[in-house]
């Protein structure tokens, strides 16, 4: 039952104090308080009478923030974990793929809190240019390079004010991740007006100067940090699914729990707990999903915590993918969450070459329902129902899908009525993730279901134009067909990603047209969606 994620592999820059602030190598202080004359020999390009801006940490001052050192002795448990991940990383799937998923890490452990399992929150803008030099700085030091500033420096961040195109491209990750570009180019360019604020500020009275300018800076500098956050996630979910895979091929994590977890962090022994007791409720407890609910016309947050419970990597899922080297991977488990029997559970996970925004477009439309299932012989949207946030049992949009699926000539056609719905996930105002729950139900007595079903598409960005998405299948044919499922979950996996990608390349020659607002019922209920819980934001 013990298994490990994300967290096992960050070795945090900083972590939470006894008193809930955050400590972190560095220090806190304003900006604008430490104008000195440049003395660093570092900065050989600067003039002795050129200002830039000192840290305390660099002088040897005395810190009287909430910011100190971490014992890093503390994490080589996890050192040895991510040595062995990083190995394996760059031997499965090449140098330069295996290192730039690697540095996705290296930019975890600076915005990422392993201990709650989220992106740090990050207060000032200073808090982020300290952990995105640093990050930058390893960065350069793993490829072996020396950092040499070719252009007079003002500021304290040489690898922030010097980064340019050049530079990336001598990274993997920089060079193909073009969300962590852009980020790396604003924190660039506010940080650059920063210190020119503060050094036109600079004049012969010094004194009088300074005191205006802490005055001045009293409160902190705000830091929206919604991309830190995005990127953080994209990372975060790009690389749990990598390590899962790799848990699985290299059975090594076991060996390393019993080895280290006794030295390891207590927040990732107490993670773990409480991951292993959160399987245990879903398994034992109650059976998630009864009988009664696959006959309801609603859909509630229980329906989708059960997907978001099974798109998590747990010991009781096996692998079913053997060549490691395509662009998706099948799950398979004999791990039951309702109370029908024979339930067949796949999970596919795989990586399209498309936005998120297009993805929103094509899987929201009728014809995809029909194109991204090969068994699906006919099918038909009826009975939208909009958000009624005074009804607990509608709080989301919903309509009913009736489809008829031949599964070939030697099984008889099935009928099957499902009751649908989309929601979304938005950090600040950009999308980050969309899904679709669809859920075997009995809206009218004409159609008898054949089959059970339940199951949860969601995509999720992880660059700008690149989408990652998880299919999550649970379905009882009956018969003897029900028997040939799980035998034919490598085909079926392969059908989904072929026909996920060929959707899209339609959608794409056509210029991913928008959905239509009166016929498109899933279109529909995400729009309800954002209306209702997200003021009317444009997704796309």
């Amino acid at each position: 039952m013990a298994y490990v994620t994300v967290d096992a592999l960050v070795v945090p820059k900083w972590t939470p104090s006894s008193n809930g602030n955050i400590q972190q190598y560095g220090s806190s202080h304003n900006l604008s308080s430490y104008l000195s004359t440049a003395t660093d020999n570092n900065m050989s390009n600067n003039n002795s009478n050129d200002l830039y801006i000192r840290r305390p940490s660099d002088s040897g001052e005395t810190c009287t923030s909430d910011f100190s050192y971490v014992d890093n002795s503390k994490f080589l448990p996890i050192h040895k974990l991510r040595e062995k991940f990083e190995h394996w990383l760059i031997l499965t799937y090449g140098d330069v793929k295996g290192r730039s998923l690697f540095q996705r890490i290296l930019f975890l452990d600076e915005f990422f809190d392993p201990k709650n399992m989220k992106p740090r929150k990050l207060i000032t803008r200073e808090e982020v240019f300290t952990s995105l030099e640093r990050f930058l700085s390893t960065l350069l030091k793993s490829e072996v390079m020396k950092y040499n500033a070719n252009k007079k420096l003002i500021t304290d961040y040489p690898y922030i004010e010097g980064y340019d195109e050049q530079i990336g491209q001598l990274i993997p990750l920089l060079r193909e991740h073009v969300a962590l570009n852009r980020f790396i180019k604003e924190q660039q360019q506010l940080l650059l007006n920063e210190y020119v604020n503060i050094l036109e500020n600079y004049n012969d009275n010094i004194k009088e100067d300074i005191t205006k300018t802490e005055q001045r800076n009293e409160e902190p500098l705000l830091f929206n940090y919604n991309n830190v956050q995005l990127i953080t996630n994209m990372f975060v979910t790009i690389i749990s699914n990598y390590f899962a895979i790799f848990q699985q091929v290299s059975k090594c994590t076991n060996k390393w729990m019993n080895e280290n977890l006794s030295s390891c962090p207590n927040y990732l022994i107490e993670n773990i707990k409480k991951r292993v007791n959160k399987c245990n409720k879903y398994q034992k407890e109650s059976k998630l999903l009864k009988d009664d609910d696959f006959n309801l016309n609603n859909l509630i947050e229980k329906d989708f915590e059960i997907g978001n419970f099974l798109f998590e990597y747990t010991s009781d899922w096996e692998l079913h993918t053997k060549d490691l080297n395509l662009n998706f991977n099948s799950w398979k488990t004999k791990m039951n969450c309702t109370s029908i029997e024979d339930m067949k559970i796949q999970k596919i996970i795989g990586y399209l070459n498309c936005s998120l925004e297009d993805c929103v477009k094509t899987i929201t439309t009728n014809s995809f329902l029909k194109a991204a299932d090969e068994t699906i012989e006919t099918s038909s949207l009826s009975g939208y129902k909009p958000i009624d946030t005074s009804n607990s049992l509608q709080k989301f949009a919903t309509c009913i899908q009736t489809s008829v699926h031949n599964y070939g000539s030697l099984f008889r056609k099935r009928s099957v009525e499902n009751v649908t719905t989309m929601k979304c996930h938005l950090i600040g105002n950009e999308l980050y993730s969309a899904t679709q729950l669809y859920k075997t139900c009995c809206q009218t007595s004409k159609v008898k279901n054949d089959e059970v079903c339940y199951g949860v598409r969601t995509f999720i960005k992880i660059d700008d134009k690149r989408t990652m998405y998880i299919d999550l299948r649970l379905n009882n044919t009956k018969g003897m067909l029900n028997k040939f499922m799980s035998l034919a979950a490598n085909k079926i996996a392969t059908t989904c990603h072929e026909s996920f990608e060929r959707i899209i390349e339609e959608k794409r020659k056509e210029g991913f047209p928008k959905p239509n607002d009166e016929q498109d019922y899933l279109w529909l209920s995400l729009k309800n969606y954002c209306q209702t819980y997200y003021r009317n934001v444009k997704i796309v």
